[in-house]
């Protein structure tokens, strides 16, 4: 799981270097990824949590994470790096339509 999550993170950097707009909406297990201490955690997933704090670098600045999803695995905003925009599901839905193109991982 983590090597999917860091080949969708690869895209997501290599379409930010191409002047791209890059939303990021992370629902079900993706909140994990934002999680602030991965003390416990694999080497793989805390060079994983390394990428995810350099987004702000990569202008990357429309990150969104899913608040039935945070309260489903028990978390809060307080628990999440890079503070996304909390939303709720159904509007979720309503962000992504615009999007001409949407990839899922």
């Amino acid at each position: 799981m983590q090597m999917a999550n860091k080949v969708s993170l690869d895209v997501v950097m290599a379409l930010s270097v191409f002047n791209l707009s890059v939303s990021l909406f992370f629902i079900d297990y993706g909140v994990f990824s934002l999680i602030k201490s991965k003390h416990s955690l694999t080497q793989e997933a805390d060079t994983l949590f390394a990428h995810i704090k350099t987004l702000p670098l990569y202008d990357i600045q429309n990150i969104y994470v899913c608040r039935e999803s945070l309260r489903l695995h028990g978390l809060t905003q307080d628990h999440l790096c890079l503070n996304p925009i909390t939303v709720e599901s159904i509007p979720l839905n309503d962000l992504i339509a615009p999007f001409p193109i949407v990839l899922t991982f």
